[in-house]
């Protein structure tokens, strides 16, 4: 007999066992969800009705996750659902559970009143579920050699936040919403909700201190390889940190993402760091555009100088928006005027917010299109730490 429904608290153990033994065979490694995903296991009905799965005969086999994260983008709420967690034991692959449950996960997020939906996978099975990959940004190597050449009068150390240590993760808390972009994070029990974030992917939390003096905070794995996250009161400070943090990897090197909406960082790392090169972490599925388009459009004017250019953009079976530079500011807004685009839902999101090919523009006029290369991609991202 097959079941289909949401999770409750007396699945977890059973979810937990699907979800090592799936990505364990797909990884040939063992997996360890507790450590790669702390947020999540939490033994409460609250946490486990956010997934979905079907039993055979009384046995989990496959599964599903929908996160709803409150999310802010220039200092505007929006909700935005992660999924993951999409797993199928091996013995049960082919029989089109995913191609059940995925739908399921996508109708959650509408139902709780998401502006989009974001998972990490870079498969493209999920384009026919309408996600694009959306959100660049740049990936900066910082190598020993790099750390060497670091300035050495910058006095910056790195202590781990414990979990009982609610003064630094207060503070941590702060400054981190002291971004531009951000998920909230809760604050309750003591920033519990803010120390497991830090700790996803197996990660450590650390203060920043420069001369003794808290700067920001940072998560990375604990030989030093990957940053997956910091925030800094002065982000010019960033290859400084960076550099720190590269001379505990033994050798290695240290990979940190970094998005367009922090770009003192980025200017601090592209002059000095070993190699770069552009990244697509997500995958987006835009389900209302006007009002995140709108406040996306205006971050990225608060970000850099735009050229006067107006588009209607159709995106085929949905929305008609108006999109206005000028003057009188940046907005977009839902028009009735004859569109100069007419695009597809997945091409529309990678004109909006991912990286496209100049053939999306060619019914445009000449100076139109050169307008929009300045304007568009706008600045869409996301901490890969917050997807649980």
């Amino acid at each position: 007999m097959t079941e289909i429904r949401k999770l409750k608290k007396e699945d977890m153990d059973e979810l937990f066992a699907l979800l090592n033994d799936t990505f364990g065979h797909k990884y040939g490694r063992p997996m360890h969800f507790d450590l790669e995903q702390p947020k999540m296991w939490i033994r409460d009905d609250a946490h486990m009705e956010k997934h979905i799965a079907v039993f055979e005969d009384g046995k989990m086999v496959s599964a599903v996750g929908i996160y709803p994260l409150p999310t802010v983008i220039g200092g505007e709420e929006f909700l935005f659902c992660t999924t993951g967690n999409v797993a199928t034991l091996p013995a049960y692959e082919g029989k089109g559970y995913f191609s059940r449950l995925f739908p399921l996960a996508i109708e959650e997020a509408r139902r709780l009143g998401a502006t989009a939906a974001r998972l990490g996978g870079a498969r493209q099975r999920y384009a026919r579920y309408g996600f694009a990959s959306c959100g660049p940004a740049m990936e900066f190597s910082v190598s020993e050699h790099n750390a060497r050449h670091a300035a050495k009068d910058t006095h910056i150390t790195l202590t781990e936040i414990a979990r009982e240590d609610t003064e630094a993760l207060a503070y941590a808390h702060s400054v981190m919403e002291k971004k531009t972009v951000y998920v909230k994070r809760g604050t309750e029990e003591g920033y519990r909700d803010t120390y497991l974030a830090m700790c996803s992917k197996e990660s450590v939390p650390y203060l920043i201190k420069k001369n003794e003096t808290c700067i920001g905070h940072l998560s990375a794995t604990a030989d030093g390889t990957a940053v997956h996250e910091f925030s800094l009161e002065d982000e010019g400070e960033a290859f400084a940190v960076i550099a720190e943090v590269a001379r505990r990897a033994k050798g290695g090197t240290t990979r940190v993402c970094v998005p367009p909406t922090m770009p003192r960082a980025l200017f601090a790392l592209q002059a000095q760091a070993q190699e770069m090169g552009i990244v697509l972490p997500s995958r987006f599925c835009i389900f209302e555009y006007e009002r995140l388009v709108n406040r996306l459009l205006q971050l990225k004017e608060s970000l850099t100088p735009l050229p006067d250019c107006d588009l209607v953009l159709q995106i085929e079976g949905g929305e008609r928006l108006l999109l206005h530079t000028g003057a009188d500011g940046a907005y977009c807004k839902a028009t009735a005027a004859a569109p100069d685009l007419k695009l597809p839902h997945l091409e529309a999101e990678r004109l909006l917010l991912g990286i496209y090919t100049d053939d999306l523009l060619a019914p445009l006029p000449r100076q139109k299109q050169l307008a929009l290369r300045y304007i568009l991609p706008l600045p869409l991202t996301w901490c890969t730490n917050d997807y649980v």
